[in-house]
This record gives C-alpha cells, sequence and structure tokens, in this order.
C-alpha cells in the first residue's frame, strides 16, 4: 500500500489532505513538526510527501534541501498559500536538487486537483483503480536484451507550421518489457548513460525512426526529429555513425534534425563544440531542447551551430494564464528569429496557445492539440491523410 506523509501546520488542511488521499488507497501519516517529520521519513520510507513551504521552525524549502541531500525517492507534493511564482520556484529547486516533485498544490485546493498530483506518478492503474507492481530495478542484460529481443518501438508525433502544413514528426521511445508492461522512458534513458548503453539505444532510435521516414510518400520538406543524450555528444565518431545510418536508409541528412538539451550542450562546451560542428557539416539540422530551463551563458549559446531552438512545454503550456510565460515565449522567439534560427513550440494542447503562437511568428508547432504521439502504422496514416485543426484568425494579444 503507498504511503503519504504530510507535513504542515495547518491541522484542518493536513486532514483534508490525509482523507483524500486514504480514499486514493494511501496509509496516511501526519505531523507539524520537522524533528518528527524526518524521524517518521526513515522509520515508514513514505512513497509521497506533502511539504507546506510556511512551517514556523524549519520551512518547506529547507525541508526540501535536506531531502535532497538524502537522495529521497518518495513522490514529492509541494503545498503553500504563498503565490504561484513562489511556488514554481520552490518546484523548481525541488527538481533541481535530484527530488521526484510532482507537483503544486496551491491552497485552498480542488480535491480533483490533489487526487490528479497523487496519481501522477503512474503507479496507479487509472482504469482498475488498483496499483501496478514496482518498476524493476534494469541492468546493463535487460536494456541490451530490450534492443537485441525488440522490446524497444518508436513512435512519432506530428509537428506543423502554425498554418497547419506538416513539416516534421519527432521519434519518441517506448519500451515494453514482456513481464512488467510499458516503462517510461524517464525509468531508462538515465540508467542506459550510467551504464554506457545510451549509444545502442541512439542509433536504435535513429535507425528505426529514420527507416520509417524513408518508407513514406512525402515530400521532402517532411524531417525527423530524434533526441540526443548528453552522453552521445562525447562520442567524436557520432557524426559519422549517423551519416552511415542515413545512407543505409537512403535518407538525406537534411531530412534529420538532431535534439539535445540545453543542460547537454553546456556540460562540456568544448567537446560539444566539436561533434556537433561535424553533425551541422553533414547537413543535418541541431535542436536545443527545453529552452529556457537550464543555465547556458547567451554568449555560449551564440557559438553552437544550431539551426532551432525549442521552447520548454512548460513555459507554452502556462502562457494564456500567466503573463510571465507569455513574456518569456516571446522573447525566446525573437532570440531565436535573431540569431537566424527557428522558434519550435512543444507542448500546445490548444487552439487558443496555437492561435497566439502563429501570431507571435513562432516557426513550428507541436503537442496534443495537433496530434498525440502516433505509432508507425497509425502515423503512416496519418501522414496520408493528416486529421489537422482550423484556426481562426485571432490571436491572443
Amino acid at each position: 500500500m503507498p504511503r503519504l506523509l504530510i507535513i504542515d501546520d495547518d491541522p484542518g488542511v493536513a486532514h483534508i489532505i490525509g482523507l483524500i488521499a486514504e480514499g486514493q488507497g494511501f496509509q496516511v501519516d501526519i505531523t507539524d513538526e520537522h524533528t518528527a517529520f524526518f524521524k517518521r521519513l526513515a522509520e515508514h520510507q513514505p512513497s509521497h510527501i506533502a511539504i507546506d513551504l510556511m512551517m514556523p521552525e524549519l520551512d518547506g524549502v529547507e525541508i526540501l534541501r535536506m531531502l535532497g541531500d538524502m537522495k529521497c525517492r518518495a513522490e514529492i507534493i509541494i503545498t503553500s498559500g504563498m503565490g504561484k511564482r513562489v511556488l514554481d520556484a520552490a518546484l523548481r529547486a525541488g527538481r533541481e536538487r535530484g527530488l521526484k516533485v510532482r507537483g503544486i498544490l496551491p491552497k485552498p485546493f480542488l480535491p480533483a486537483n490533489l487526487r490528479a498530483l497523487l496519481q501522477a506518478n503512474g503507479a496507479l492503474d487509472e482504469a482498475s483503480g488498483r496499483f501496478r507492481r514496482p518498476m524493476p530495478e534494469i541492468d546493463r542484460p535487460m536494456l541490451l536484451a530490450a534492443i537485441a529481443g525488440k522490446q524497444l518501438r518508436m513512435v512519432f508525433q506530428p509537428k506543423v507550421t502554425p498554418q497547419m502544413r506538416v513539416c516534421g514528426f519527432e521519434a519518441l521511445m517506448r519500451w515494453h518489457h514482456p513481464e512488467y508492461g510499458e516503462l517510461p522512458p524517464a525509468h531508462f534513458i538515465t540508467v542506459a548513460e550510467r551504464l554506457g548503453v545510451i549509444e545502442e539505444l541512439t542509433l536504435y532510435a535513429l535507425r528505426a525512426s529514420l527507416d520509417w521516414l524513408s518508407r513514406q510518400r512525402c515530400d521532402d520538406s517532411v524531417s525527423m526529429s530524434v533526441n540526443l543524450s548528453v552522453k552521445d555528444i562525447e562520442s567524436v565518431g557520432l557524426a559519422d555513425a549517423i551519416a552511415e545510418t542515413c545512407r543505409e536508409v537512403n535518407l538525406s541528412p537534411l531530412r534529420v534534425t538532431l535534439e539535445l538539451t540545453e543542460t547537454a550542450a553546456m556540460t562540456n562546451p568544448a567537446d560539444a563544440l566539436d561533434v556537433l560542428a561535424r553533425l551541422r557539416m553533414k547537413g543535418f539540422s541541431l535542436s536545443i531542447d527545453d529552452f529556457g530551463t537550464g543555465y547556458s551563458s547567451m554568449s555560449q549559446l551564440a557559438r553552437m551551430p544550431f539551426s532551432e531552438i525549442k521552447i520548454d512545454r512548460a513555459f507554452v503550456g502556462s502562457a494564456l494564464d500567466s503573463k510571465e510565460s507569455r513574456t518569456i515565449v516571446r522573447a525566446i522567439v525573437e532570440l531565436a528569429h535573431n540569431l537566424e534560427l527557428k522558434a519550435v513550440a512543444e507542448g500546445v494542447e490548444n487552439e487558443a496557445t496555437c492561435s497566439w503562437l502563429r501570431d507571435l511568428g513562432c516557426d513550428v508547432i507541436q503537442g496534443y492539440y495537433i496530434s498525440r504521439p502516433l505509432e508507425a502504422d497509425a502515423a503512416s496514416a496519418w501522414l496520408r491523410s493528416p486529421v489537422l485543426p482550423t484556426l481562426p484568425g485571432a490571436g491572443l494579444a
């Protein structure tokens, strides 16, 4: 049974959180004092933790810091009556410390919002209401067996221009384990990096994705985006290996975009610059993913040979409700265009956001409003007859 440990100095709120959690099948433990909190944390090893930021002695941010130092693996929910910007800052601080912060719960809150956060870790099967078995500990033989046994498959999320012209797909990896079912990428990608198997996974993803695109009857302007790991760009032979894959499937490198995160690009800038320059020389496009969430300097970014900037979904998804997010998205689009790069927005989930991005001059859009990631056959069918929304003329000012 999952266990929720709550630390909150308001007994009424803590009681309500506990009742809702019990209704979701949780065993609940409540305290209003940090010494008791850490004692119960050590004794009971809760699967989930709810932390109120505004505690009288040791505040929630300090508790998050201590949990990070302890390498706590519980799912964390941050609660507070403070403003959203403070909550967002605490969420980012927790995640920067490696904590599994599932989200924020502003007070007062709706029970449905708390239920959603308690289910967000994917441990609860929404169809049956029962908890799935724990995720397995992944080792090198498991990963190699997944590659050899074709347990891994690629799905493809369409990308379009704001005028609703199909311009590409992003390839995303899925692992269907014969015993544990679907394993999320977040559960095995970092393990593959640590165990030295990430190059095999990347080349597998590239081969499967580019082979799929090469077999589609579509315009040459339709491209494929594939994610690279920070470990991938440590390999000086990466450019040659990807170019060889393109030759094998008879696909031009001009139709391939390689995505890497801002943090990955800046981990070792000197080595990254060598590898990225070689990739561009061979004709590949380069995208800096999740832009705005890292800490790289503008001077470093200007040195890197990127061809597009991908705006993080956190800013895109909150643009309608947050003036700060709109300001950031607008600034990134302008920055991209001033550097002669494309601006790509991910996480577009509704018509209003799509219209606003079009009015803003964003070059490429992807997200559930356009299409969810599709299995290979479904993506082929969608490409032959894409079902795309029709946008009205007005956008968000």
